[in-house]
């Protein structure tokens, strides 16, 4: 169990604050309501089904696209805890709300983004520690009205359309996955996830997101090689990892083409980088 005072506390203070605000220290920072990644694009071209997957947690758009495609396990990891409490969020929506109301709940322009009403049908179904958070988000932060202060919202980032599970004839089999897939989470970071996991746990596939946008820029080949050796030998066979390369970031990926030959491209100057065992 997590103690979460200290997520509660900051959380208070971002939506008492000036949402320009970037982030309190290296530990916490905004959560992403949607992605800013084109997961439809790349998502299909990994051994997802019937696998084991980790993800880093971001919106928490990436473990629901993952539960579209119907694997047995997925491991959420993320250094912002922020980014967890929402992951479960979402996930307890998707498994409680119809469509019409979880797109309208997490959606910028829904009428009902982030309605408590919708709120209270959801949280039986979060554990403590993130019903806690959330509880205290609305009824200490006013978090229905003051939302803005704390979620970012990844559209604004990059111009697509839907994922896949946020599509209405899909919904359905994603809300039907989540009850027989496992999901663990972690708070921790890229480095203690993989040092501190058991030794016989392996994944199909493994989704970094755009890890290296977090990264001081001295160190990219270090953690390229930290992918290849450390992540890379928590592969199964025919096992792949993927980094987003987002088209703000394009100068910082400039090279990493040599280190990921099998890049796919997903125009508009994104690509994500692979690595395959």
């Amino acid at each position: 169990m997590r103690n979460i005072k200290r997520d509660v506390e900051t959380g208070l203070y971002f939506l008492k604050a000036l949402p320009t605000i970037d982030k309190i220290d290296d530990e916490y920072d905004f959560p992403f309501e949607r992605t800013n990644e084109d997961l439809e694009k790349f998502f299909p071209e990994f051994p997802i089904k019937n696998g084991i997957v980790a993800t880093v947690a971001g919106s928490g758009d990436q473990q629901l696209q993952i539960a579209r495609e119907n694997p047995k396990e997925i491991y959420v990891f993320d250094r912002n805890p922020f980014a967890i409490h929402m992951s479960k969020l979402k996930t307890a929506a998707a498994i409680a709300l119809p469509y019409e109301e979880y797109m309208s709940y997490f959606k910028e322009s829904g009428r009902n983004q982030f309605d408590i009403e919708i709120y209270i049908t959801i949280r039986d179904l979060l554990d403590k520690e993130t019903r806690d958070f959330w509880d205290k988000m609305y009824i200490n932060g006013r978090f229905e009205n003051t939302h803005a202060y704390l979620v970012q919202n990844g559209d604004k980032h990059a111009n697509r359309g839907k994922n896949s599970y946020e599509l209405e004839e899909n919904f359905m089999i994603t809300k039907n996955n989540l009850s027989t897939i496992k999901i663990l989470y972690f708070y921790q970071e890229l480095l203690e996830f993989f040092e501190k996991l058991p030794k016989n746990v392996k994944f199909n596939a493994v989704f970094l997101s755009n890890i290296f946008d977090w990264l001081p820029l001295k160190q990219k080949e270090v953690f390229v090689d930290f992918i290849k050796s450390d992540v890379g030998k928590k592969l199964l066979k025919n096992g792949m990892i993927s980094v987003y390369s987002p088209p703000r970031g394009s100068y910082y990926y400039t090279g990493l083409e040599k280190s990921f030959p099998d890049a796919i491209d997903l125009g508009h100057k994104e690509k994500v980088l692979v690595y395959k065992k």
